[in-house]
């Protein structure tokens, strides 16, 4: 069964990946754009009849396994992005938004240009690793791997 922090590992590594491709450009990075690439993992919730018809929370597709409204996980990593120094925003969050402008931080790049440890070092940077998962994303083996990039890469960063 996936987690939330298989799930949240795997958002980051899709967001860092497309704003390392794009570093220095000012970026907006939609949660829709992200679901699309989700969809094996997302059911629609019919909200009718249920405690959730009523309430002012996040709608829209949730995951699967855990229940968590993807919107909600999105905000809340973006956010966490921002927090942990991985990324600046130019405009003030929160964590049900469905779009940010945002951009690597100094600390984000200098993480994705640390040659992993212990790793074949031929395969590149962090940076250059989490892109290539990125775009193997959607196969199990790519999201398992892109995965396990990430837990390193933020583990080497603090």
């Amino acid at each position: 069964m996936t987690s939330n922090i298989d799930h949240f590992n795997r958002l980051v590594g899709l967001i860092v990946a497309d704003l390392y491709e794009q570093f220095p450009v000012r970026t907006t990075i939609q949660a829709t754009d992200l679901e699309a690439r989700f969809t094996d993992d997302l059911v629609l919730r019919s909200l009718r009849g249920t405690d959730w018809e009523n309430t002012l929370g996040p709608k829209g597709p949730v995951f699967k396994d855990t229940g968590v409204p993807f919107i909600s996980l999105f905000g809340s990593t973006v956010y966490w992005l921002i927090e942990a120094g991985f990324l600046h925003s130019y405009r003030e969050v929160d964590a049900y938004q469905s779009a940010y402008t945002v951009q690597l931080t100094s600390k984000a790049l200098a993480t994705l240009y640390q040659l992993p440890e212990s790793i074949d070092q031929k395969e590149g940077s962090w940076g250059d690793r989490i892109l290539s998962g990125a775009k193997a994303v959607g196969v199990k083996s790519g999201n398992v791997a892109l995965g396990v990039l990430v837990q390193k890469m933020i583990s080497q960063s603090f």
